[in-house]
């Protein structure tokens, strides 16, 4: 990236000390600063889930240098959109101009992207990864249907809780309605929930190996109506490290 800006001369003692911040999604990840430079060149690789079209790449660039006034100020951001990365083919090489509200400062950021499938091998769980801005896979979790549920159908009003170590994620709550009652897809004791859950496997996590997903069947704000933990090692050892089925969860249902 070249931080020069055109419409500024700096002293020695504000040279500033550029980091970037990238987002994509949940996912955030962050440069190294360098020091002392207006034309800082990084060489650092970062993985994202790229999921769709509509998704936006944001960045930030930071001055971390501390001041009386500030400290760690934006001086500038930019955003690309997945669907431009997704229709250049799966290489793109781009230089996008930094702004400070809707201003462009002269300063730009140079990227280079690359698009790699996602494969069901294992290897990339075990190989170490350079740093916290690597990936070495992905876990996708589909919460469908849920069956038979085991309460009057006036009290219904159900949800999954579904736990990875330190992720959590919910689906919907399917609840009875009065009118509602006896339409197609509208059965609240055998509810459809329909979503989908993504697990990027960072560093921090494989390194402390990739815990238990724990599904959590609850009914109203605290009745748990059953609990269901899968270890990883299943899905790995699963063909195409991929398992599709049905399991009793609690006492009933």
């Amino acid at each position: 990236g070249d931080f020069a800006n055109i419409n500024k001369t700096f002293g020695k003692d504000d040279i500033p000390d550029i980091y970037l911040e990238i987002s994509l999604g949940d996912r955030k990840c962050k440069t190294k600063t360098i020091v002392d430079c207006v034309d800082p060149r990084w060489d650092e690789s970062m993985d994202f889930v790229l999921s769709g079209y509509d998704q936006k790449l944001n960045i930030k660039a930071y001055d971390a240098k501390d001041s009386l006034l500030d400290t760690n100020h934006v001086v500038g951001v930019a955003e690309i959109a997945a669907g431009e990365l997704i229709l250049s083919g799966g290489k793109k090489n781009v230089r996008v101009p930094l702004q400070v509200k809707h201003v462009n400062t002269g300063a730009y950021i140079a990227l280079n992207f690359e698009l790699c499938p996602l494969i069901s091998s294992p290897e990339s769980y075990e190989n170490p990864l350079k740093s916290s801005n690597d990936l070495g896979g992905l876990m996708t979790i589909i919460v469908i249907q849920a069956h038979k549920l085991p309460i009057p159908k006036e009290e219904a009003a159900t949800c999954v809780n579904v736990t990875c170590g330190m992720k959590k994620f919910t689906t919907g709550v399917v609840a009875y309605v009065p009118e509602y009652d006896g339409l197609p897809g509208c059965d609240v004791l055998n509810p459809f929930y329909d979503t989908i859950f993504e697990i990027p496997l960072d560093l921090e996590m494989l390194m402390k190996k990739i815990p238990s997903v724990v599904f959590e069947l609850v009914n109203g704000e605290k009745q748990i109506l059953g609990k269901l933990e899968v270890p990883y090692t299943e899905f790995i050892a699963s063909p195409n490290a991929t398992t599709i089925e049905s399991r009793r969860i609690g006492d009933a249902g």
